[in-house]
């Protein structure tokens, strides 16, 4: 699982989205392979649990 934590959010529009990718190396590229969706978190809703898919 992967946890990640912060602050409320005061900023314009008051929403933070995460993106994720993957990192290559020399050894394995798996950019075109591996594909997460992206999440919101707003004032409302920054302390609950989000669902981070992870499509191959």
């Amino acid at each position: 699982m992967l946890k990640l934590s912060g602050q409320p959010v005061h900023s314009l529009g008051d929403q933070v989205t995460a993106h994720f990718k993957v990192e290559t190396d020399w050894y394995c590229n798996a950019t075109g392979r591996v594909q997460f969706n992206s999440i919101v978190f707003d004032r409302e809703d920054w302390r609950e649990q989000k669902q981070v898919n992870i499509s191959f």
